[in-house]
């Protein structure tokens, strides 16, 4: 008798620790077993790209994949990507295909309207590219000239307000495209990318717009975007704090961006 109810109170102090470690387990990782389908367009270097592999597969990289897999591990989930033209990711929201978007996105007040945002988890600079000599220094030098951006994005749109004859285009790599065929003389990118850019090809150069002469109302930063009232949007704002907190930002920075843009992670 004495046996079994000393072996009652064995398993009874199991179970309890074992109900104590999944609790711990769940306030720890609160995403546990959650699987997310969200969507990119892997186009925009270094942030998101697709890189083939040494056995022929491809896969997509980047400083925005490298947060989500930290993400990832510290609130439990699994994820896949959706690769598609960047104007089709806030419909994918809205259709309720894509659980959320990170892609280089900017939290504008117009997108604000439709989804919700997570805080910032980059602040950026935006620059205009061309081929060297081109003399296309300033948002002012762009009136008339013939300039590409993304279409759908605020480049796009401050090359518009800037007088430019503008060709809107579906991804990065068409806009370079346009301007290294000579079919414009420049290009709005975010800064970053141009800077990769222009290590890959010395005969780019580009040049920081400061913000005095960006549009009003222009972010200035990239988010996450979810679906109106998504309950993700405070557990991955927490998750975006901590590891600005904890280095891991900076570490991607240096990793994809380049200690050049070290600040603009905050």
């Amino acid at each position: 008798m004495k046996r079994n109810k000393a072996l009652l109170f064995c398993c009874a102090v199991l179970l309890v620790a074992g109900m104590l470690a999944g609790c711990a387990s769940a306030a720890d990782k609160p995403l546990a077993g959650k699987h997310f389908k969200l969507a990119m367009n892997a186009t925009f270097a270094p942030f998101e790209s697709v890189s083939i592999k040494s056995d022929g597969k491809s896969e997509i990289v980047g400083f925005d994949v490298d947060l989500l897999d930290a993400m990832a591990a510290d609130l439990g989930f699994t994820y896949e990507i959706k690769d598609m033209e960047f104007k089709g990711l806030i419909g994918e929201l809205h259709s309720g295909r894509a659980d959320f978007v990170i892609s280089g996105l900017s939290p504008t007040e117009e997108r604000k309207k439709t989804v919700d945002f997570s805080i910032d988890y980059f602040f950026v600079k935006t620059a205009i590219i061309e081929k060297k000599g081109a003399g296309l220094k300033t948002v002012a030098d762009l009136k008339g000239k013939k300039v590409a951006a993304v279409f759908g994005t605020e480049y796009n749109n401050l090359a518009k307000a800037s007088g430019a004859e503008v060709t809107a285009l579906d991804s990065s790599p068409l806009v370079m495209q346009e301007l290294m065929n000579g079919r414009v003389q420049a290009a709005i990118m975010d800064a970053s990318q141009a800077a990769l850019k222009c290590k890959e090809n010395a005969s780019l150069e580009f040049f920081v717009i400061p913000k005095k002469d960006l549009l009003s109302g222009v972010s200035g930063s990239f988010a996450m975007a979810f679906q109106k009232g998504s309950p993700l949007v405070p557990l991955f704002d927490r998750e975006i704090e901590k590891l600005r907190a904890d280095g891991t930002m900076k570490k991607l920075t240096v990793k994809w961006i380049g200690e050049e843009f070290l600040g603009d992670e905050k």
